[in-house]
This record gives C-alpha cells, structure tokens and sequence, in this order.
C-alpha cells in the first residue's frame, strides 16, 4: 500500500518535476558544453569545435580585466552586504520596539524589494541626475556643488553601493524582524529585572539567539548581490571605464560585445563555482552553529 502510495506521489509531481529540472539543468549542460568550445560571431556562426580547457585558461589570463571585474565585484559584495546587514538590523530592532503600525510599515519595506529592477535604476538615475536631480538640488541648499555621481569613477561606485544597499535591506529586515519575534519574552524580562542595560541585552540575548536568521539572510542577500546585473547595467553600463564592471557585466559583454560564447560560458562557469563556494561557507557556517 505505501509503495503504491509513492508510485502514485511520484506520477502525479513528475511533469513539474521534469519541468523544473529541464529549465534549471538545461542551461546549466549547455552553457558547460559551450566552455569546452570555440564558439563566437554572431548566432553561434563561427565554431572551431572542442577547445578543452583553453576557454577557461584565456579568462584567467586577461590579468587586470579579469582581476578588476573580480576586485570591483568583491568589492561592491562586500560592501552591500554588510551595509544592508547593519542596517537592517537597526530597522528590525526599531520596528520591534513600536506597538502600533507594524503592519504597515512591514508593508512599506517591500516596496525597494519588489519593485521591478529597472524601474529602481531609472528611479535613481533621476535622483542622482547632475543637473536636474533631486539629490544635487538638495546639496545645493547647503552650498555643496553638485556632484557628477555616474561619471567620476569613485562616485559612480559608492553610487551603486548605495542603491545596493537600498534594494537588498527590505527582505533582510524581515527575516530579521521574524527572528526578533522568535525571542522569549521571559528571558528578556528576566534580564531586565537583573538591570541589564538594552546595549547587554542586545549583545547578550538578542544577537546570538538570531544568529541563526542572520546567516540565512546573509546567504540570500549575497547571492542576490553578487550576481547583480539589472541597475549597474541601465545606471552606468560597468563605466565610468572600469569602475563599476562587475563581473556579471563583464560577462555580458563577452557574450554580446565580443561575441566569444565560449570564453563567456567559461566566465559564468567560474562565476557559478565563486558562488556556491561563498554559499557552502555560508551553509557550513549555519550547521556548524546548530
């Protein structure tokens, strides 16, 4: 009776099952086939056959390109993700504090989430705009000239770090705010009883206990970032030069500038492996609390 019962589960969930796994595995054998080729022009024109492993030895051998793409990216990662980390710590503990309208201010938070990723970047291109943006207008006022936030290398950078930021906490603040609420009340009145100040009850109580919800958001938040394409491309294309030509774009532009499909399948092959390395930490790290 119970095979047949997981006869029956297994018919019934096979057709979503083949589709999930054909729409996730095909592009992932394709793209791997394609590494081990030599395929570039247009519409796949020109192909030279199997190359081996000379695709993924040209990409490791562009030296500073290659090298720059990964330092901006880790760069640009590492700062978002620990931004938006501390900040949405300190919007979760500030919601959690309120007694009245969380509902909607937990509403208000998904609006950077779900909001469409070009419409963002166009949003804040008329933010940051030089001469007609409300940023530069409001700098004004104080007598700070206005800033060319897309076009100086530095500024365009710290430009993009910041809208990271601004997109990444709202999902990060929620799974923060669902730990918060997980705490035992008890154990917090009990500490207060004790006279422990909100600064010991926060390191001492509040902080490990939502160790667990931070890591999970970190996972999520590291991955949604790293493989950030959509706003960098529409607000700065990876320029001014080089400033903001993370690897996601540098990839794009090995498939549709350079059209080299095969160094570009390479690319993403090894960008593949840099992500799930940092997410096996990320996993490692989790079991290793539990």
């Amino acid at each position: 009776m119970l095979r047949n019962s997981r006869v029956t589960f297994l018919f019934l969930i096979s057709p979503s099952l083949i589709l999930v796994l054909s729409i996730f595995l095909y592009p992932l054998f394709s793209n791997l086939w394609f590494s081990f080729q030599s395929v570039t022009g247009t519409m796949f024109s020109e192909s030279e056959g199997f190359v081996g492993f000379e695709n993924y030895i040209k990409i490791l051998k562009m030296g500073s390109s290659f090298l720059n793409s990964l330092l901006v990216t880790g760069v640009y990662t590492l700062a978002v993700v620990v931004g938006q980390l501390v900040l949405a710590l300190i919007i979760a503990l500030a919601i959690n504090r309120l007694k009245a309208f969380q509902t909607i201010l937990n509403t208000m938070l998904l609006i950077p989430w779900i909001t469409t990723p070009v419409v963002k970047a166009l949003m804040w291109g008329l933010i940051i705009n030089y001469r007609w943006g409300i940023l530069n207008y409001i700098l004004g006022l104080v007598g700070i000239p206005p800033q060319q936030w897309l076009s100086k290398p530095s500024l365009a950078l710290f430009s993009v770090i910041v809208i990271g930021i601004w997109t990444a906490t709202p999902r990060t603040a929620l799974i923060l705010l669902a730990g918060l609420k997980t705490l035992p009340v008890q154990l917090l009145e009990a500490s207060e009883i004790d006279g422990a100040s909100d600064f010991d009850k926060f390191i001492a109580i509040t902080l490990p206990m939502i160790k667990p919800a931070i890591l999970v958001s970190l996972i999520f938040s590291t991955i949604q970032v790293i493989r950030q394409f959509d706003v960098i491309f529409v607000l700065t294309g990876g320029g001014p030069g080089n400033a903001t030509n993370i690897l996601s774009l540098a990839l794009h532009k090995y498939y549709f500038h350079y059209w080299d499909v095969g160094g570009g399948a390479a690319g993403s092959i090894i960008f593949m492996l840099l992500t799930l390395i940092i997410s096996l930490i990320y996993i490692n790290t989790m079991l290793k609390e539990k």
